[in-house]
């Protein structure tokens, strides 16, 4: 539920966002976007305005709007992922729009969100393998539900771990390896099965840094593969990094990891250079606002583009409070 909400003078925003102990810190540089005590307000009450909406019999839905699952950015918008509906939020005017069933947005137990700036889209993911993509620039909602229908998978196996967007594609890591949706048409491409000899893997983590995508294999390490080879074939994803790690990511057009260890890394063919440490329980890294963020389950960390610590917040004896 809603933890905290406070503006500084500093310019920055602080939401921090808790679901089942997860902790989300969102960080809103002002720069260029213009945002008071007012704005704060705005979105404090639109948390549980939309909750006293959804309470509404009238409105025929029943969505909850206080928990935050993942969350997204576009250039002026933050888009919010709730158990069951998305909304938005635009910095610029106040401006707010909900994505739920009641206009066609059809997802339970939404895991992952992120926002496609050439494409206009959102892409959801929940728990269970199902994806929606959402149009901006046209109000179409598509729902794709061809992981989720597949019977040979596994529960565990159409769990879809982490998305990256790149060259025109949604990559989307899952557990049994990778699979490609073509951001232009909503449709699915291939899907790449990296394990030795071609077997299903359970992939943490995908990440595209100019023609390279970098795939992160639980307990196993990180394999890579250059994007105008032929995926599909095994062979060509060779390993970059034969370490375990936690989560991988693009982050400054730099491959960036946390080790089991807990230390965090950017990460090149030849070594791995510590910049800090994550605390423990991790859960995941995220990019927001050209700030990278480690979150664990009582605890964030946020680093600016030159690798150092802007934020800490948490409950532990090292972490300090707002």
């Amino acid at each position: 539920m809603l933890s905290t909400i406070c503006t500084q003078n500093v310019q920055k925003i602080f939401i921090i966002l808790n679901k089942y102990s997860i902790i989300y810190v969102i960080y809103l540089y002002l720069s260029n976007i213009k945002i008071d005590m007012k704005f704060s307000y705005s979105l404090f009450l639109l948390f549980f305005s939309t909750v006293l909406f959804a309470q509404n019999e009238a409105w025929k839905g029943y969505f909850s709007y206080n928990t935050i699952r993942a969350i997204s950015a576009s250039e002026s918008k933050t888009y919010f992922a709730t158990e069951n509906a998305l909304f938005s939020v635009n910095e610029n005017v106040s401006e707010k729009d909900i994505y739920n069933t009641i206009n066609g947005f059809q997802l339970n137990d939404i895991t992952n969100l992120i926002y496609s700036e050439t494409y206009k889209k959102l892409v959801a993911t929940s728990l269970s393998g199902r994806i929606v993509i959402v149009d901006e620039a046209t109000g179409t909602i598509s729902n794709l539900n061809d992981i989720y229908n597949k019977q040979s998978l596994s529960g565990a196996e159409k769990q879809i771990n982490n998305i990256a967007i790149a060259a025109g594609y949604a990559y989307l890591a899952t557990g049994y390896g990778i699979t490609a949706i073509r951001l232009n048409d909503n449709n699915f491409g291939d899907s790449y099965y990296i394990g030795d000899n071609g077997a299903s893997v359970k992939v943490t983590s995908v990440a595209v840094i100019g023609n390279r995508i970098y795939a992160n294999i639980e307990g196993v390490g990180i394999k890579s593969a250059s994007l105008n080879t032929n995926l599909i074939d095994y062979t060509n994803w060779t390993f970059y990094n034969t370490e375990n790690w936690l989560d991988i990511i693009n982050f400054q057009d730099q491959l960036v990891g946390v080790k089991e260890d807990l230390s965090i890394h950017r990460i090149n063919a030849t070594e791995t250079v510590s910049f800090g440490q994550v605390f423990e329980n991790f859960i995941r890294l995220s990019v927001f606002k050209n700030n990278l963020t480690a979150t664990s389950t009582y605890n964030s960390l946020s680093y600016d583009q030159n690798f150092n610590t802007v934020f800490t917040y948490g409950t532990s004896a090292n972490a300090k409070d707002l």
